[in-house]
């Protein structure tokens, strides 16, 4: 119980936190398309959608961060969180914009 209740809880944490890394790259995306002068993406409901979730990600992920510190021992919770954090992004992200698909079998 010492060891399972901060793993489950820097993983779910970490899950909607990572969707922040995910939709700021989908802002990103945007923005580029926006400068590009192809399209005005400001024009779109989209846009203002991926923002507020962005915004919503990422005030979850740093009061479920907060929370953590004050809950567990934060020379455990920290290095747990950091690790969930940056696995889920990178899983996340490679499989939202098909990073992966690039990837041989020796990778």
């Amino acid at each position: 119980s010492d060891v399972v209740m901060p793993c489950v809880y820097s993983i779910w944490s970490a899950l909607v936190g990572t969707q922040s890394v995910v939709q700021a790259k989908v802002l990103a995306e945007l923005l580029a398309v926006q400068s590009s002068g192809t399209e005005n993406v400001f024009e779109s409901w989209f846009t203002y959608a991926t923002i507020i979730v962005w915004l919503a990600t990422v005030i979850v992920w740093l009061k479920r961060l907060n929370d953590a510190l004050s809950k567990f021992d934060p020379l455990f919770i920290i290095p747990l969180l950091q690790c969930s954090f940056i696995f889920f992004a990178i899983v996340s992200g490679g499989i939202f914009f098909q990073e992966f698909d690039t990837f041989d079998e020796s990778q």
